[in-house]
């Protein structure tokens, strides 16, 4: 393939990312930077950022590649010039799209600080600077340090422009984001209702901002096991953006991934799998392999494939996203040690629980120092750690710590929240290996009667429970499964 531009195929040829595909689509950045530079002589600084031939804006690597050969050329300028405020702003935009969110923050961090020494705290652009260094530390893992820029740019923005100006609506959206990571799903979901009924009436229904929001509210949903309220939303967003934005645009595609995992969530796996099959393969094809939305999107079918219960299937391409996430986020990132739980619970799926131990006990080690000890993500990679005891069994040793889960979970997320269910089913089986019999019978029972009433019967997490039953429960004791 060679440069549409120079026409050599020598040195990186790479694809520009926005309509001009194949052949057409091919260049080097170093050719992009001299037509950004003609251009730029004309006055016209169009070529940092869009197509001159189909008007597209660049993506991908060609993007950074502009952004970065651009921010490299005024790094000699003032602080306060005007272009290298802009160039660097162009250049964070275009690291963060590309998920290299490690190398942003600092870059992020100092244009904040050059902002606020330009025109002070609360002008709006630094506002902006301060909200995009919290959503990066939000993907970074560190949300109370992004709960504290939000809270203050909120704040600011609320009494400055008011709380229905956009600018506002975003950073409650925001806001709302880090509430949820954090676990606090009822405040999240609260915020995330009044911000969407403001877009919906200021906006409009269709715009891109009301989507993401009702997007987000979609996931919230999903947190509190509102599953049909969820899938319904998520159904709705995706048809929208299809039509509106067509079926290759990347939010549609985070629709059409989002709208998969709800359909998982409501026992719908066949018809899941295929969506998220197909997401991922548009994804890739948009993206790249290493970018971190098709990273999600090959992790998100492979807890599908877990749930389907096709656990060989699962794991490699588990281990593959977790691989990469390594690659992309970092090995202490919370989305690489989702990852690596993923495979330590297909693992034990698989009764190889003997190597799901250790990779499940260094996953929990390390999400207790990145997110604490009450977070729903360290919780379950201690549940995970605590069935492969189980398994091997040493229920002994995993009961203090599942108890200890299992009132964490119904602290934060309520006793009927399928995630707390699942570990009370687990609860309930160690108990029994245990010699607690009346207490770890009775709970398995009543755990399946509560998840068979909020799931439905064909759901996997009502389909391990009634397994567990059967085998944990004799029927001499007079246990029975609810019909």
């Amino acid at each position: 393939m060679q440069c549409i531009i120079c026409l050599s195929d020598e040195g990186k040829v790479i694809q520009k990312g926005c309509c001009c595909r194949g052949d057409g689509g091919a260049v080097h950045v170093e050719c992009l930077v001299e037509v950004a530079l003609h251009l730029e002589a004309d006055r016209n600084w169009e070529g940092w950022t869009f197509c001159s031939v189909c008007k597209q804006r660049l993506t991908g690597d060609a993007q950074l590649g502009l952004a970065q050969a651009r921010y490299d050329r005024v790094a000699d300028l003032p602080e306060e010039a005007d272009e290298r405020l802009y160039a660097t702003s162009v250049y964070c935009n275009a690291l963060f799209g590309m998920g290299r969110y490690t190398e942003v923050v600092d870059v992020e961090r100092n244009l904040l600080t050059m902002h606020r020494n330009r025109v002070g705290d609360e002008h709006a652009d630094t506002l902006t600077a301060a909200n995009n260094l919290a959503s990066t530390l939000n993907k970074l893992g560190r949300f109370e340090e992004a709960l504290g820029l939000q809270e203050m740019v909120l704040s600011t923005r609320g009494r400055l422009q008011g709380m229905e100006h956009k600018s506002t609506l975003i950073t409650r959206n925001d806001l709302a984001l880090t509430y949820r990571n954090l676990g606090q799903f009822l405040k999240a979901a609260s915020l995330q209702q009044a911000t969407l009924e403001v877009e919906q009436r200021v906006l409009g229904k269709e715009h891109p901002d009301t989507l993401t929001t009702a997007s987000n509210l979609a996931v919230t949903y999903g947190w509190q096991a509102r599953h049909a309220e969820s899938a319904e939303l998520h159904e709705y967003i995706f048809a929208t953006r299809r039509r509106v934005l067509g079926p290759a645009h990347p939010r549609t595609l985070t629709a059409m991934g989002n709208y998969a995992g709800a359909l998982c969530d409501l026992a719908k796996y066949a018809e899941s799998e295929e969506l998220q099959r197909d997401c991922l393969a548009r994804s890739v094809e948009l993206r790249g392999e290493l970018h971190p939305s098709p990273l999600n999107d090959r992790l998100r079918l492979s807890t599908i494939l877990r749930d389907r219960e096709k656990y060989s299937e699962a794991l490699p391409i588990a281990r593959t996203a977790a691989a990469s996430l390594a690659t992309v986020l970092g090995e202490d990132h919370p989305n690489t040690l989702g990852a690596r739980r993923v495979i330590g619970t297909i693992l034990n799926r698989l009764r190889r629980e003997a190597e799901a131990l250790p990779l499940l006990a260094d996953v929990w080690e390390q999400l207790k120092g990145r997110l604490g000890n009450s977070d729903v993500r360290t919780l379950m990679a201690g549940a995970g750690h605590a069935e492969s005891l189980c398994l091997l069994d040493r229920a002994v040793e995993a009961v203090p710590a599942i108890q200890e889960c299992h009132a964490e979970l119904m602290a934060s997320l309520g006793e009927e929240h399928i995630t707390t269910l699942a570990v009370a089913s687990l609860l309930g089986m160690a108990l029994v290996q245990c010699g607690e019999r009346e207490d770890g019978q009775s709970l398995l029972v009543s755990t399946h009667a509560a998840q068979l009433e909020r799931l439905g019967e064909g759901h996997i997490d009502v389909v391990r429970t009634a397994r567990r039953v059967a085998e944990w429960c004799s029927p001499v004791d007079g246990c029975e499964m609810a019909e």
